[in-house]
């Protein structure tokens, strides 16, 4: 088909549409849409230490020939054909009608194994066309009883048998070779085999379009998405299924419809656009009071389309799965928001899932009820163990009641799974039982879950289910203490991801056998599993689907702590050798990377490897790594060799580092807290550079790739006792050498300022004429927009027309560890971290070098966010300025103009840009008044090239 072009991208299967297909498509959409959205179902939110597949992504659909048709379990019109044309073909074998009957009313009541029988006599009697539909519904049945060896061949044979006849004229075998291929690809999926699913619903959309039916067309070119979103290419599939979102209000309130909402909502849901909860949806799962806009942009604005829907449909049914799909959002935003110190949002994002798992779990769907239990097992299980981790979240009794419930039906849940048709949706079942039950230290019928998965996954020989089903195995083991057979299923789970290569299950139990061998007292092999979960992870970074969404979502709990056992074991030794020292470094400059990756929620920054002896022979790197029990901290010193490295570690106890770090930062904002800041950050000075002071020979830069809670800081107002850091030494910031662009800043200075004086419910900034004015004071050459005229139609003209190498934004903003929630803001509202980018990436291409420096006064760290500081890095990364200047907290008096004017002064006199911001905070600590105070001066960071 011509409309399709299929390429192979990192061995992945992808799908490109030109401009007259999408056009197409969009119009077939509007006479199938009815008949697509049955293709989408279920989802539910992995949980646990390690990256899950998420089993029941879909409703299980099992299509059948329009001719003899078997009507699915629960919705018995497809919409694959019109009355007419079922009548003819069935009228065309009226001799077996009987037989036909038989077959469809044995399937329907579940007895497949009767339905076979009877599947197979007709198989026997007829021929030709015939033949082959009865050969495919035979496949059909095979697949219900999970017998896929037979299910492959009977639907191979009716493919092979189709191809042979004459197509001729003949409408009626083209239409049953394309569903035949619809069973296939289903087949295929069911069995992990993706591409080839893509491959056959590609094939039946061609036959499909060339029949001219285009409802069936646009059914297969949706379930071509299933596959590519199973590849993990979900961004190809938002596009088209948002176009076709545009067209829903447009129909009457169904079934259907519903459905269409929900699974938009699946898709951006795994895209991290999440949007924002409603008040009240705890406490009603039913009720939408929401104002909804035509075309949903979040996962929760397409599930409350669905359920506002489905809420007036009489199959209550459909509300329950539209429930169903909204407690999986709450609950992803329940684990990107669990680890910020404000547990306010993650409380209640937890309690709206568990709220709406409850609604869905009164479904009369058994696989409904099963899955929302499931989850809410989990879920229960996850908020009682953070409950007792940390000791400010706030667990209800109502939710430790209800985990003792759920714990207490396991014995059900198990009968339910085992009912379950064997297949990869039971498997994923099994599975996800089994890791609750490891939680709550329910290790044997944990193990009997796993022996039962891992047996069904031979079966079905899907190796991605295998790899799964004897990982956990492995897992459970490594918590039994059973190091043999710890090892023997991890390194088997290994060998079948590998098979595969499905990096993102390998890095996994890679990093579990070097914790299995760590502990048996082996420490090369621990190095070297390690060393490959690493080197799996930083491919997985430049792969088109980088790790999966769900794994981003708890980063700190399956892929940081990758790095931060890799670096412990590599530095354990009391003076480590100078390999394992370069590894070490290499892995916080890997660690820093997916950082900014999990943050951007994509795999978009672009790493180019960097020696600090190319760019600056006489700086001093610094990075340090926070461990539980004690700060690492390596340095190369000044010299032309890179191997000039230094190493120290300092022991302190977590709570000691979080206590001073946090207390620091809360009293750096303080006008008068001289005495308590000095004690404060002499503490911080002493663990952190004391070691290394004798190594320093003079005024070098220092440049930190700073860890955890050290990013927080202002470096510059470490304190020795007598002097602060930046008295000493120019200071820049660094998030990972490999995303430096290394470039002189180029002279004269043209600059694009712009400033916002007030903005409602924010501080009002009265300096903000004056800033500006002394930037031009300074010499530099400034367009400006002030107040009203800043808004984002302005700055994009503006950079559109001219080139700048300073870009000044003087106006209130967040750094936030959520890329959404960091922005600026604008007279006509929020520039978010994304918009930003776009505009000052606007340029034409004639002027597209990057921008030398971008400052942004007046802007803050998000309130009980520990990680803000990486909006701050996020913003230096993805806008491509090689230089950001911005503040820690916001000021609203005059030191602000006075500072930035001697920047500036400094810049056009030439010095360096860390230079110049270290002589304008000097200046600042000369005048020994108020003004000397770090609330003044500190908050100022640069981050990236120094010079």
């Amino acid at each position: 088909m011509t409309a399709i072009d299929r390429g192979k991208v990192n061995n992945r299967v992808a799908i490109f549409l030109d401009g007259d297909d999408m056009k197409r498509y969009l119009f077939f959409a509007v006479m199938a849409v009815l008949g697509f959205l049955l293709s989408w179902g279920w989802t539910f939110l992995p949980d646990g230490g390690f990256e899950k597949p998420a089993w029941g992504t879909e409703v299980v659909r099992w299509r059948s020939i329009d001719a003899v048709a078997l009507p699915t379990l629960s919705h018995p019109s497809w919409g694959m054909g019109s009355v007419e044309e079922i009548e003819i073909a069935q009228n065309a074998r009226s001799n077996h009608q009987a037989a036909i009957n038989r077959g469809r009313q044995l399937y329907d009541a579940g007895d497949f194994q009767a339905a076979v029988e009877a599947w197979q006599a007709i198989a026997d009697a007829e021929s030709g066309i015939g033949r082959s539909i009865a050969l495919s519904n035979l496949s059909l049945c095979w697949q219900k009883l999970g017998r896929w060896e037979e299910a492959a061949a009977a639907v191979e044979e009716s493919a092979l048998l189709l191809r042979s006849l004459d197509a001729g004229e003949n409408s009626e075998r083209s239409r049953v070779l394309a569903q035949t291929l619809e069973i296939q690809g289903e087949l295929e999926y069911e069995t992990g085999r993706f591409d080839v699913a893509l491959d056959r619903w590609q094939e039946a959309m061609a036959l499909y379009e060339a029949m001219g039916d285009l409802s069936a067309g646009l059914r297969s070119q949706l379930d071509s998405i299933r596959a590519l979103q199973a590849l993990g290419l979900y961004r190809r599939a938002e596009r088209v299924l948002t176009e076709v979102a545009a067209m829903l209000p447009d129909f009457p309130d169904s079934e259907l419809k519903a459905r269409g909402y929900q699974h938009l909502s699946y898709v951006l849901r795994l895209l991290g656009k999440f949007g924002e909860l409603p008040d009240g949806l705890a406490g009603n799962c039913r009720q939408v009071s929401t104002d909804l806009t035509d075309l949903p942009d979040s996962a929760i604005e397409a599930g409350l389309w669905s359920l506002r829907v489905a809420r007036h449909l009489p199959d209550a049914e459909t509300l329950h799965q539209a429930q169903f799909g909204l407690a999986n959002i709450a609950r992803a935003i329940y684990q990107t928001q669990k680890d910020l110190d404000d547990a306010t949002l993650a409380e209640t994002a937890a309690e709206t899932a568990l709220a709406c798992y409850q609604q869905a779990a009164t479904s009369t769907v058994e696989a409904t009820q099963l899955r929302a239990n499931l989850n809410l097992l989990s879920l229960s299980i996850d908020l009682a163990e953070r409950g007792r981790e940390r000791s400010d979240v706030r667990v209800s009794k109502a939710v430790r009641d209800r985990l003792f419930t759920q714990i207490d039906r396991t014995s059900s849940l198990v009968r339910e799974i085992d009912a379950l048709p064997p297949g990869r949706t039971t498997i994923y079942a099994r599975l996800d039982l089994a890791q609750s039950l490891m939680k709550v230290d329910r290790l044997p019928e944990s193990e009997a879950l796993l022996l039962g998965a891992a047996n069904q996954s031979q079966t079905l020989g899907d190796p991605r289910v295998q790899s799964y089903s004897l990982g956990y195995l492995g897992q459970l083991y490594e918590r039994r203490q059973e190091w043999d057979k710890a090892q023997q299923h991890t390194e088997t789970a290994l060998l079948a991801a590998q098979s595969i290569q499905a990096g993102d299950i390998s890095y996994q139990w890679q990093w579990q056998l070097g914790r299995i061998l760590q502990r048996q007292s082996q420490p090369e092999g621990a190095i070297a599993a390690y060393d490959g979960a690493i080197n799996t992870l930083k491919l997985l970074r430049r792969d088109l689907v980088a790790v999966s969404q769900d794994v981003q979502f708890d980063f700190r709990d399956r892929v940081e702590p990758v790095y931060r056992e890799y670096v412990a074991l590599l530095l354990q030794p009391e003076t480590p050798p100078l390999d394992n020292l370069k590894r070490a470094r290499d892995a916080i400059e890997e660690l820093q990377l997916a950082e900014l990756d999990n943050f951007f929620r994509d795999a978009c920054t672009e790493a180019k490897p960097q020696t600090l002896d190319r760019i600056d022979p006489e700086a001093v790197a610094i990075y340090n790594i926070v461990l539980d029990d004690r700060l690492e901290v390596i340095a190369r010193l000044p010299g032309a060799d890179d191997n000039n490295l230094f190493h120290y570690r300092t022991r302190i106890p977590k709570a000691d580092r979080v206590k001073v770090l946090q207390d620091l930062r809360t009293q750096l904002q303080l006008p008068y807290a001289y005495y308590k800041i000095k004690q404060l950050s002499q503490q911080a000075y002493q663990w952190l550079i004391e070691p290394l002071e004798p190594h320093l020979q003079g005024d070098e830069t220092l440049v930190f790739v700073l860890d955890g809670e050290w990013r927080n800081i202002s470096m510059a107002a470490l304190y020795d006792g007598e002097r602060y850091l930046i008295e000493k030494h120019p200071i820049a910031i660094q998030p990972s050498f490999q995303l430096l662009d290394p470039q002189p800043l180029s002279q004269p200075l043209k600059g694009l300022a712009a400033g916002l004086s007030g903005y409602p419910g924010w501080p009002y900034l009265p300096n903000i004429g004056s800033e500006l004015d002394e930037i031009e004071n300074a010499g530099v050459n400034i367009d400006r927009f002030l107040d009203d005229n800043f808004t984002r139609a302005n700055l994009e003209a503006q950079l559109r027309s001219q080139s700048f190498n300073v870009v000044h934004l003087a106006t209130h903003g967040q750094f936030s560890s959520q890329s959404e929630k960091t922005f600026i803001l604008a007279a006509d509202g929020p520039i978010t971290l994304k918009q930003l980018d776009n505009l000052l990436r606007s340029r034409d291409l004639s002027q597209a070098k990057s921008v030398d420096l971008l400052v942004l006064t007046a802007c803050q760290t998000a309130e009980g966010d520990d990680r803000a500081i990486l909006g701050l890095a996020g913003v230096a990364v993805r806008v491509g300025a090689r230089s950001t200047v911005a503040s820690l907290w916001s000021l609203q008096d005059k030191s602000v103009p006075e500072l930035i004017g001697n920047f500036y002064q400094n810049l056009t006199a030439g010095l360096s840009r860390a230079e110049a911001l270290r002589q304008a905070q000097l200046a600042f600590i000369a005048q020994k008044n108020v003004r000397d105070a770090p609330l003044h001066w500190a908050p100022y960071v640069l981050v990236g090239d120094w010079r």
